[in-house]
């Protein structure tokens, strides 16, 4: 039969009625749990071993879920089953609220008895109908908006925990914490927002609601449990459930107790309350962190830092350290500012505030990981079974632990070494929960999450930017808004956790938005990129009806993407001028080797001159010192000033080794006239390669003094003489004019008349080239170039020099000393 398709809007209805019965519901969890379920307890005076079995019992009973999904799978329809229960629950929990009524007019142990009873049939009925619950939600909820939905419900239920848990504290402090009858108010108040909560979501749609007759139960469980990582994440919860329950049944009892904490009612729930606000807000983080790298690399992290909160626990003490000093003395100045005097607060407070703190932002983070995985495991059509098996195994297994920490506080309690310590026996249970924390991150190395990312790459991305401003901008980003804002917000974004808004803008119907999108990518060069987003903007230059695949290239070029290149290669050959431009540009800026050839055979063409200066300077980012020779006559052959100047930096870039030091020294030279020529003629004379006492080894001053008469063909004449002197392309004795020694080198054709100039070496072509430019100073020189053409001839001789001054030396020639006949 096929299942129903719910409309959307009748999906999103569905989905805020859960999140607002999450919300009533709270209010009654934070009435039959916690430190006023704790009170309780105390007021009816139930000993340790006691209040442990009671705090341990929840979790004999999620074996019922299974037990709950196979009679609905089997006879009953979804919705009206789990309303059943519902009703059922609270009923009960009137009967042991009468119970406590009366309750010291009984028999301690046959109260206790009755007590344990009513609480077992209570947690029978709040079972049953657990799984499927969440396996509604599950098909309710589109598997995309899992994470996000889980992390909204868990923390809009966390908020009105925090508000409900403040009043309800107070009105116990007010009542009396040590009367049962302040327990009973409360209860009854608890049992209404829970019955409010039941109706609301009673108006939820079911997407299948109907009984599936036919599949035994063993076959549904065999089936359930074939799924490896189902396997996997039911074992890591399992053995954490293990070493929690050691400890967790004591927290309220060590805060109340008066040989732990001492602290009031009242203060227990404000701190509660900090703890509820800050899953409340972490609620919003875990939304974006989760979609953006996957459930599982949350669980890695939440699990150690729940690790690190069970060791606060376990070194918290009744004591003023600095914390408490620093935190009292806030409060006091504060309240001395309003006219109130000292707050009188407990030891301890300021000393316990971390560790809610951080108690409220990893317990969301674990279970809203815990309910989007369990809700998008495997086969929905076994959902409710695999849901109620996995409470089942993770329950039994804090039961084994549960039902005997009482008995191992007491035990604890009677050992000198912890008599004799300033620890609590409920610190070192806590500290026993750390290691299992910790420990238990080795379980799920194995899990397998589609699309999750590593954790390292999550920690790095968090430590490196700014987690709370982005996750802020991601929230705001997923949310309806006008074209002009969302293009205001996309232009303040920055960091890897925006990708996914970042990545939907890019697909905008609004070509404003889209360009917002590219730009913001481009603004955030300096970081890694997501690659998911990085794929997308790929995909954007082949759509040309779009409009954006120039400005998609240029932003691939500015990311310096390489898995880009092949396909900005492609676009070289398009007949839209502004494309090819926009591609040649990226291919400069990611300087790949694998473009080399595609540029080459771009510069060379004669039908594509107007894109020469850019294929210049593309080519010497990617190329080397061979590509100088196809550079030359892209700069011989241009006329417009900018461009050619262009292509003789770019000339010049491709002889230097540091390709990014070429720009710099022509931008100096344009900016301070002089200042560059100086510091590279500077260089140039100082070598230890000119032979010391020659007659021709060049002179600084006398070279600065002809730059300064703007003489600068007669300094270029006189470098490149002495040049060909020192590598012995001319006789060292030869005193024939520099000009009309530089002039012999050419011959007809374009060749030059020495053998070795015309070779394929680095020497050979940066010595062509330097003569190149001296010709194109002394005949083509356009107004205003012919400093820059000496710049660059400058550089390259540089270059040349300490090239072979690295590889040894000129052959033939002792560096440094007098040469010969000197």
């Amino acid at each position: 039969m096929d299942e129903p398709v719910l409309s959307p809007r009748i999906v999103r209805r569905g989905m805020n009625l859960s999140i607002l019965s999450a919300v009533l519901l709270s209010l009654f969890t934070a009435v039959s749990t916690s430190a006023i379920f704790t009170g309780l307890l105390r007021s009816i005076h139930l000993t340790n071993p006691q209040i442990g079995i009671v705090m341990s019992l929840p979790l004999l009973f999620p074996p019922m879920q299974i037990v709950g999904a196979y009679l609905q799978r089997r006879s009953f329809h979804r919705k009206r089953f789990w309303l059943f229960c519902s009703v059922t629950t609270y009923t009960l929990y009137l009967a042991l609220t009468a119970l406590v009524t009366v309750w010291f007019r009984l028999p301690a142990a046959a109260a206790f008895a009755l007590f344990v009873s009513l609480y077992a049939l209570i947690q029978t009925f709040t079972q049953l109908p657990a799984s499927i619950n969440l396996s509604w939600l599950g098909e309710l909820v589109p598997r995309r908006e899992s994470a996000s939905f889980w992390s909204r419900r868990t923390g809009f239920a966390g908020i009105t925990t925090m508000i409900g848990g403040v009043a309800l504290g107070k009105l116990v402090d007010l009542l009396g914490r040590e009367e049962s009858t302040t327990y009973i108010v409360v209860l009854l108040i608890g049992i209404l927002f829970g019955c409010l909560s039941t109706f609301v979501f009673a108006g939820a749609a079911d997407p299948d609601p109907a009984p599936r007759p036919g599949t035994s139960f063993l076959t549904l469980v065999r089936e359930t449990w074939h799924n490896r990582e189902y396997r996997l994440l039911t074992g890591f919860f399992s053995y954490q459930s293990l070493f929690a329950w050691l400890s967790t049944g004591f927290i309220f009892v060590y805060l109340q107790a008066e040989d732990g904490m001492n602290f009031s009612m009242m203060t227990i729930q404000i701190m509660l309350a900090v703890s509820a606000l800050v899953a409340f807000l972490s609620g919003y983080f875990f939304r974006v962190v989760g979609s953006k790298y996957g459930r599982k690399p949350v669980l890695v992290l939440c699990s150690v830092l729940k690790g690190v909160e069970f060791i606060l626990w376990g070194i918290l003490l009744p004591l003023n350290g600095i914390l408490d000093e620093i935190g009292i003395w806030i409060v006091d100045r504060t309240a001395a500012l309003w006219g109130g005097g000292p707050a009188g607060l407990p030891p301890g407070v300021f000393g316990a505030l971390p560790v809610f703190l951080l108690g409220g932002f990893v317990n969301m983070g674990i279970a809203s990981s815990q309910s989007s995985l369990l809700t998008s495991l495997g086969n929905k059509r076994i959902q409710s079974m695999a849901i109620g098996l996995f409470f089942s195994v993770v329950g039994l297994c804090g039961v084994l632990t549960g039902s005997v920490s009482g008995y191992l506080y007491n035990f604890l309690a009677r050992q000198s070494l912890v008599t004799d310590s300033p620890l609590n026996p409920f610190n070192v249970l806590a500290l026993c929960s750390a290691v299992g924390y910790f420990s238990s991150i080795l379980l799920l190395r194995k899990f397998h999450e589609d699309g999750a990312a590593p954790t390292g790459d999550m920690v790095r991305t968090l430590l490196s930017q700014n987690p709370v401003r982005a996750v802020y901008q991601a929230n705001l980003l997923s949310q309806p808004m006008s074209e002009g804002h969302r293009v205001e917000m996309l232009n303040r974004t920055a960091g890897n956790l925006v990708a996914g808004e970042v990545l939907q803008s890019l697909w905008n119907p609004s070509s404003r938005v889209r360009d917002g999108a590219l730009l913001t990518l481009s603004r955030n060069s300096e970081k890694a990129a997501d690659p998911a987003l990085l794929s997308e903007v790929i995909r954007l230059l082949d759509i040309p009806e779009l409009g954006m695949q120039a400005m998609a290239a240029r932003t691939l070029g500015r990311l310096g993407i390489r898995e880009a290149v092949p396909a900005l290669v492609a676009r070289l050959n398009s007949e839209d001028l502004t494309l090819v431009q926009a591609a040649v540009f990226a291919l400069g800026l990611i300087g790949s080797p694998e473009a080399v050839p595609a540029l080459r055979t771009l510069l060379a063409d004669p039908r594509r001159r107007e894109l020469r200066p850019a294929a210049a300077e593309a080519l010497s980012k990617t190329g080397d010192w061979r590509d100088a020779p196809l550079l030359l006559p892209a700069f011989e052959q241009e006329s417009f000033r900018i461009c050619r100047l262009q292509c003789l930096i770019a000339l010049t870039r491709s002889l230097l080794p540091d390709t990014r030091s070429a720009h710099p020294s022509f931008e100096a030279e344009e900016k301070l006239p002089g200042s560059e020529l100086e510091r590279r003629l500077k260089q140039l004379c100082s070598s230890p390669l000119w032979p010391a006492g020659a007659d021709w080894k060049p002179s600084f001053h006398r070279l600065m003094e002809a730059c300064d008469r703007d003489a600068f063909l007669e300094t270029a004449a006189a470098l490149l003489a002495a040049e060909l002197r020192l590598f012995l392309i001319v006789p060292e004795e030869s005193r024939t004019p520099d000009e009309e020694l530089i002039g012999e080198r050419f011959s007809p054709g374009g060749r030059m008349r020495d053998a070795l100039l015309n070779g394929n070496s680095y020497l050979a072509v940066s010595l062509t080239v330097q003569l190149k430019l001296w010709a194109q100073l002394k005949y083509n020189a356009l107004e205003g170039e012919p400093r820059l053409l000496l710049l660059s001839i400058l550089i390259a001789q540089h270059s040349l020099l300490e090239e072979t001054r690295r590889e040894g030396g000129i052959p033939g020639r002792l560096c440094g000393r007098p040469a010969p006949g000197s």
